[in-house]
């Protein structure tokens, strides 16, 4: 049977938290937290509650001791049936199943397409390195490397859909461009869903950090790229008239000319793909924040 001051210790050192970083997230001194783990005083409420949304368990669980010994015992009583799951999933889990069959399709792809080659062996490296939401995972490394490809070498684009002279184009690319687009927002719904019981305890100082993560991602970086595509856009037109409207392979006019066009593009692709990584884990940490203000109020 467990005592608060163990379990929160058990559940600090199984986070590999120090006492300071429990002692910063719950805005007490690291004094306090040393006496809680001694059993030597009891924290106040509110700061069980910020310590259940931090750990992930529930109050319950903390301040109850009697529910701790009922799991004790039924965890006793199944222990021979966990210790055979845990077995079966450690000796043939199915990512690592999937993952060898990657790396050999991988070494096989290597005779014949290597880029493939590179791409199959690096799904089989996440089947194996990712032990929890492994497809998730496979799935972004698969759109990534889908947009690597269509950037470089298609028409095809996500940001064609707001651009009215795209819709004089077939309709078929339309389509596709549409497509293309709502994978991405189905990407990134699915990962909300996925860790939409995160509980981020943040400090001050974090949730200013998160302030300024959406302002950066998409306030300051749209800014930039915005004031350094109007830069380029005057390199291009001075190079373009320098030329007389008609560039020579080779030529020294035209290297430049593709240079600063190679340059927005990847300024462009880098910047985008900042915004999109930026975009759900902000949004997860933020609808965290808001899901535990309205558990307090309750509470």
């Amino acid at each position: 049977m467990m005592k608060l001051h163990e379990k929160i210790y058990r559940l600090r050192t199984e986070k590999k938290m120090s006492q300071g970083d429990l002692a910063e997230s719950l805005d007490v001194s690291r004094q306090s937290v040393s006496k809680w783990e001694t059993g030597a005083s009891i924290p106040d409420l509110d700061k069980l509650v910020k310590m259940s949304d931090l750990f992930g368990v529930t109050m319950d669980y903390l301040v109850r001791e009697e529910r701790e010994a009922v799991s004790e015992n039924t965890q006793r009583s199944d222990e021979p049936v966990a210790q055979n799951t845990v077995i079966v999933k450690e000796v043939f889990p199915i990512r690592k199943l999937f993952g060898a069959i990657l790396f050999v399709g991988a070494f096989i792809l290597l005779f014949i397409a290597w880029p493939l080659s590179v791409f199959a062996a690096a799904l089989g490296a996440i089947c194996f390195i990712f032990r929890k939401h492994t497809l998730l995972w496979c799935a972004w490394f698969t759109y990534f490397s889908l947009d690597t490809f269509l950037v470089t070498g298609t028409a095809i684009s996500r940001r064609a859909v707001f651009s009215p002279h795209a819709y004089g184009e077939y309709g078929i690319r339309m389509i596709v461009h549409w497509v293309y687009l709502l994978l991405l927002v189905a990407l990134i719904g699915w990962t909300v869903l996925t860790f939409r019981r995160v509980r981020c305890a943040l400090t001050a100082r974090g949730r200013t950090g998160l302030a300024l993560g959406w302002i950066v991602a998409f306030g300051v970086l749209p800014l930039i790229h915005f004031i350094l595509s109007g830069w380029v856009g005057k390199k291009l037109m001075a190079l373009t008239e320098a030329a007389g409207g008609v560039f020579t392979v080779g030529s020294e006019l035209y290297e430049q000319y593709r240079f600063y066009v190679d340059l927005m593009g990847t300024v462009g692709f880098v910047t985008e793909w900042i915004q999109i990584v930026a975009f759900p884990i902000l949004l997860v940490i933020t609808v965290s924040l808001i899901h535990m203000r309205k558990e307090r109020k309750v509470l």
